[in-house]
This record gives structure tokens, C-alpha cells and sequence, in this order.
């Protein structure tokens, strides 16, 4: 059976299976009254570095990548190491600004670079590994009676992947190019969300999709999409370059927002941090959007 058949998603299934793993975005470990998370990430350069984009943004996306799931599951990252893999013709240079990129992406979110590893290999690849740690765990099952809430910012990163050699002096693209480069990360929401005790239930973020992070969050709860969290600017850009808002929305990826399931009693402190309600979840499977399932996954390697 070749990889094409399972997808990602399957072949993780049966290495956790293999392992007893548990089905989330990090790697919980219980040492003595403290909670650690670990998280490791990464990708090879030519799936992942866009024409637009340095060496220097490779490291900071990727860095901030691996950052963004020990943050959306409410935990303090503290550390982190990086291992990269070159060819022998790459410039000295290239790698440098690489690390760079790690080390100040990592300064910046509070997760010093403390060590790492290079090898030589027929691709570059770049894996960044972060330890963190939180107060409790967070999965990625909500409950029915939840509200989903995040950051209306969904669509500009699918303008960007779209329209970045062709419209690049769009506002709407531009930004969009912009938050694929250097994502950032929006720490106050997590500071808050952290004090909110058990006000959230179940989190994840958007790095492979928002699309395919609702079908995770689907597998055993009916979601139901009330709302598009995408901004006005990005609903008229869709419309000047006759793109599907949806498309866009749902099936883009690496935007790194987070997506948290609350309880109905802490939904005004998540709005009043600037977050909105775009979905309820109800008894059932699935995810339905305007009155059908949404088929979207999201980017999934071997299968896209």
C-alpha cells in the first residue's frame, strides 16, 4: 500500500495506534506536580518555501508553526531545538539566515533556541522541536453546547498562496503574503484563555486548514458554521478576483489562529477579546455549512 492511499491522517492513525498515542496536536508528559507539552514540527523547503519568501521566513514560519500548538492548547512554551537537514550546495548563508529566523521567531514568543542538529541530504528540511508547559490538557473534542470562537482573519493567507505572482500589489494579497512570512501569534487571546480555567473545552489551530480542523473537531460532535470568520476586506478581494470565498476560507491553511471550543457561559470574555462566534456544536458528526456538509479538508500531505 502506497502513502497516496492512506493520506496523512491515516498513517498517523496507525503509528498512534502502534504506540498508544493519544489523537492531539502535542505530547503531554506528567513529571511529578508539572505538566509538560512537546511538540515537534517541520517540512521540506521545496513544499514549503513560497518564491516570495527567505531562508529567514522558512525559520520563522516553521518555528512559530510548532509555537502556535503548544499555545493554542493554553501552555507556556519555554525551549525549543532545531535540526536541519541541507544540500552540500546550499550557501552558508542560507542556513545562517535559517537559524536566524528559529532563534528570533523563538526570542519573540518566549522559547530561547537551546541546541540543535545539521545533516546533509538530497532536500532541505527544517524540524523544529518546542517544550512547554500548562496547567491541565486540552483536546480537541468539544462538547455538544459549545460555541466556536476565533479570529476573523481566515481568507487572506488563501489570497496570498493564489494570487502572489499575479496581484502582489493588492492590499488584500499583500497582507496575505505578509501573515504567510511571519505569522503572528495573538498572545493576549492566549493570556486571557489561560486565566479563563475550564472556560474552554477543546482548541485547536488552523495550521492545515480551517476546513479540515473542524472536521477533527467533527469526528464526534455535529459542528454547525453560523458564521464565515473572514473580514470584510477579503469577502470584497474574492469578489474583484472572482475566487470562491469559501475556497479561500476554508481550504488555505498555516494561518495559526486558534479555534476554541467555550462554554456558553464564557463566550463574552472570548468576544470581548476581539474573537467571534462562527459555529455551534450539537449531538451528532460532521460539519455543515449553509445547510449542507462542508467537503473541505484542508491541506493534507500525500493527498494534496
Amino acid at each position: 500500500m502506497k502513502l497516496t492511499e492512506l493520506g496523512e491522517d491515516g498513517i498517523l492513525k496507525l503509528v498512534r495506534g502502534m504506540s498508544g498515542i493519544a489523537d492531539n496536536d502535542v505530547s503531554y508528559i506528567r513529571l511529578g506536580e508539572s505538566l509538560l507539552l512537546l511538540k515537534i514540527d517541520g517540512g521540506a523547503f521545496s513544499r514549503t518555501k513560497m518564491g516570495f519568501m527567505t531562508y529567514y521566513d522558512v525559520g520563522w514560519r516553521t518555528t512559530v508553526g510548532a509555537l502556535s500548538d503548544i499555545y493554542v492548547k493554553l501552555g507556556k512554551p519555554i525551549a525549543l531545538v532545531s535540526s536541519i537537514t541541507a544540500r552540500r550546495s546550499l550557501e552558508v548563508d542560507d542556513v545562517i539566515n535559517v537559524a536566524r529566523g528559529v532563534r528570533d521567531a523563538g526570542d519573540y514568543y518566549g522559547a530561547p533556541l537551546i541546541g540543535g542538529d545539521l545533516n546533509e541530504g538530497d532536500d532541505d528540511v527544517i524540524d523544529i522541536a518546542v517544550l512547554g508547559i500548562a496547567e491541565r490538557e486540552v483536546g480537541r473534542k468539544p462538547m455538544p453546547g459549545d460555541s466556536l470562537v476565533t479570529v476573523p482573519l481566515f481568507g487572506f493567507n488563501g489570497l496570498g498562496f493564489r494570487l502572489w505572482n499575479t496581484a502582489n500589489e493588492d492590499p488584500a494579497v499583500k497582507r496575505g503574503i505578509n501573515m504567510l512570512r511571519r505569522p503572528e501569534l495573538p498572545l493576549n487571546i492566549y493570556d486571557t484563555a489561560r486565566k479563563l480555567g475550564t472556560c474552554v473545552t477543546a482548541s485547536i489551530d488552523s495550521s492545515d486548514g480551517l476546513g479540515r480542523a473542524l472536521h477533527i473537531m467533527g469526528e464526534n460532535s455535529r459542528v454547525v458554521i453560523t458564521r464565515l470568520p473572514a473580514p470584510q476586506e477579503v469577502i470584497e478581494a474574492a469578489n474583484r478576483f472572482s475566487v470562491s470565498i469559501e475556497e479561500l476560507v476554508f481550504n488555505a491553511g498555516e494561518e495559526y489562529l486558534p479555534i476554541f471550543a467555550v462554554r456558553p457561559s464564557c463566550l463574552d470574555e472570548f468576544l470581548r477579546l476581539g474573537m467571534i462566534e462562527f459555529a455551534k456544536v450539537e449531538e451528532g458528526r460532521g460539519v455543515q455549512y449553509m445547510g449542507r456538509e462542508l467537503t473541505y479538508r484542508g491541506w493534507e500531505y500525500f493527498m494534496n
